[in-house]
């Protein structure tokens, strides 16, 4: 009889604790949506490469044709940008402008207190509260094509090299062929006797060509005519010369050579080089910044997301509880702390919608949008990306070739190279400048001159009026002391020795960031399998608790306790993807494989954004 008791105790027992779970599944969040809902990755597809233009200007090959939100709408590039031309430069003007727009675009609604009839409606309520743009799609795609189109900061950081090609061309200048011209008049009065005054008049026109040579020869060509006229009380004389030439200036010591004429011209030719590589290195910063802040304002939605789930979870409880007390299933005190529970959840909530403001607006800025615009920005549509858990190996087994590859396309350290082979070609002019100054001169010239009254009498003479001369020598200045020359040859040698710590130092850093970035990606990825685990086993316990507060064997602290572990589970796995995926960045930034440049453009390869994939021929 005992037997058949306890038999007939068991299946009621277990028909009850099914039927308590099928409440639970109906009244609170099912069983393994938050693992699968955070973990799937639904993100669009995305294009192999974006690219933009050196020159800074918008570039339409940068628009996606998948492109939607506010680059669908076509309402960003119509508002985005147009202030600074409306204001013909006048900054102020543009500030207060985005000012008051923005001012007036901060207006919330109430925080309504009524849940509705799902979790799925509640929250959507909660975000066209804070004005979130649900009708369209953003992806991390578009937010990229956004960005190299009108961020301000890649804007910016094109105009160094900008910089870098104004002074290639500026130092480009003293090679170039100058014409000279001369034109002049001068009239003089002299004694002859006591009363007799000599008038005299002396005009010269003079047109030449000169040009100085990489190699440091110089070279002038030119025709001068000269003429005079003198005036006397008893007659009027006239003397007109014509004259063309050729000469020619050969330096053998100081300043011989292209490395040592050019030497300017030559440093900034590597310099701008430098500036490319500064640029291409920059960008991939930048728009690694772009993307953090992508990955932000999606951990901060799913947050949200969790944080009214976890609310309505409270308040659920709350309202089984109080209909529990009503029946005097449980004591009336149970329900204070779990209202403060409630109201607990509900201040952490708000505090998610605000984390949720400050995201997107920092996206807006990175993006280049005004801030009044920020709302146009549509919900985060990419969900965070995953790697396999056997690439990771092979990634540190091929450590050393990837730090090789690094240094071979790190734009910073491949800058800091250019820069010393510039400081090295300065060097070697300030060597040069301690030489002697040895030059040999040569010219050949004609000249012919008549009695006539015009100068273009001396073109119609006869070739054998004109006669010819040459000249040839060389010219020798020794300096005694040289104290300028030797003071510049000092600085060159400790600008270049300090390049070559430089360099040093860049190396190092890239094999840092390399190690680093490899780690951070083998631990953030074990976090996030544990974090998966710890999520599953919270969710059971979760359930297991529910039914023991439905059967009474469970206080309301217990659950709270319960409760609070696994929503503090759900936030550190969303936390910890969204470190992930930043780690992806920061490994492709480390190896310099974010970005690539030509003559004309940057390009971003789209794939480093999301993936780790491990090249077949390293």
């Amino acid at each position: 009889m005992d037997t058949f008791v306890q038999c007939m105790r068991s299946v009621l027992h277990s028909c009850f604790r099914k039927t308590v779970l099928l409440c639970i599944t109906i009244l609170f969040v099912p069983a393994g949506c938050a693992r699968e809902g955070l973990r799937n990755a639904t993100g669009s597809e995305q294009p192999e490469t974006l690219a933009y233009g050196l020159s800074g200007e918008d570039n339409p090959a940068n628009d996606i044709s998948s492109a939607s939100g506010i680059l669908q709408a076509g309402r960003y590039q119509e508002q985005a940008m147009p202030n600074l031309d409306k204001a013909n430069g006048n900054l102020s003007a543009v500030i207060e402008q985005e000012a008051a727009a923005f001012a007036s675009s901060m207006e919330f609604q109430a925080d309504k207190q009524a849940y509705g009839d799902s979790e799925e409606a509640f929250f959507n309520t909660i975000l066209e509260n804070l004005h979130v743009n649900t009708t369209t799609t953003f992806s991390l795609a578009d937010a990229v094509s956004v960005s190299s189109k009108y961020s301000l900061d890649l804007k910016t950081n094109l105009s160094a090299y900008d910089q870098s090609l104004g002074q290639l061309q500026s130092s480009r200048g003293a090679f170039d062929l100058n014409l000279e011209g001369q034109a002049s008049i001068l009239r003089s009065y002299s004694y002859e006797t006591a009363d007799t005054i000599v008038q005299a008049d002396t005009s010269t026109y003079k047109v030449a060509f000169t040009d100085l040579l990489t190699s440091g020869v110089s070279l002038e060509v030119g025709t001068e005519f000269d003429g005079t006229g003198t005036t006397m009380p008893e007659a009027e004389t006239t003397t007109n010369e014509g004259l063309y030439y050729v000469s020619l200036s050969v330096p053998l010591l100081k300043g011989l050579g292209r490395s040592n004429t050019a030497a300017e011209m030559l440093s900034n030719e590597i310099l701008l080089d430098a500036s490319l590589f500064d640029v291409t290195y920059q960008s991939s910063i930048l728009m690694g910044q772009v993307i953090s802040n992508y990955w932000n304002y999606l951990l901060s939605y799913h947050l949200l997301k969790a944080a009214v789930s976890a609310e309505m979870n409270s308040h659920k409880l709350y309202t089984i509880t109080e209909k529990l007390v009503a029946k005097d299933a449980r004591p009336k005190t149970a329900l204070h702390s779990l209202k403060a529970d409630w109201l607990n959840k509900r201040a952490q909530r708000q505090l998610k919608q605000q984390s949720l403001i400050e995201a997107r607006e920092t996206l807006a800025l990175s993006l280049g949008i005004p801030l009044q615009m920020s709302e146009e920005i549509p919900v985060p549509t990419t969900e965070f990306p995953q790697i396999s858990n056997t690439i990771i190996p092979q990634y540190f087994e091929r450590q050393s070739r990837i730090i090789q590859e690094a240094l071979t396309r790190r734009g910073d350290f491949l800058a800091d190279r250019k820069r010393l082979q510039s400081l090295t070609v300065l060097e070697k002019q300030a060597e040069n400048a301690l030489l002697p100054d040895l030059s040999l001169r040569a010219g050949v010239n004609q000249w012919a001159g008549e009695d006539a009254p015009h100068y273009w009498d001396i073109s119609t003479g006869k070739p054998e009026d004109w006669e010819t001369g040459y000249s040839a020598g060389l010219y020798l200045t020794i300096p005694l002391q040289n104290n300028t020359a030797k003071g510049n040859l000092r600085g060159s040698k400790s600008q270049r020795l300090n390049g070559e710590y430089t360099v040093i130092q860049s190396a190092r850093q890239v094999m840092n960031d390399v190690t680093t970035a490899l780690t951070n990606l083998h631990l953030t990825n074990e976090a996030l399998n544990n974090n998966l685990e710890a999520l599953e086993q919270y969710q059971r316990a979760y359930e297991d608790e529910q039914v023991k507060y439905l059967l009474g064997v469970s206080t309301p602290t217990d659950i709270i306790n319960v409760a609070d572990q696994l929503n503090a589970a759900k936030e550190t796995l969303l936390t910890v993807q969204s470190q992930l995926a930043n780690a992806i960045i920061q490994f492709h930034t480390a190896t310099g494989e974010l970005t690539e440049r030509d003559e004309e453009k940057i390009y971003f390869h789209m794939a480093k954004f999301f993936s780790m994939e491990i090249d077949k021929g390293q």
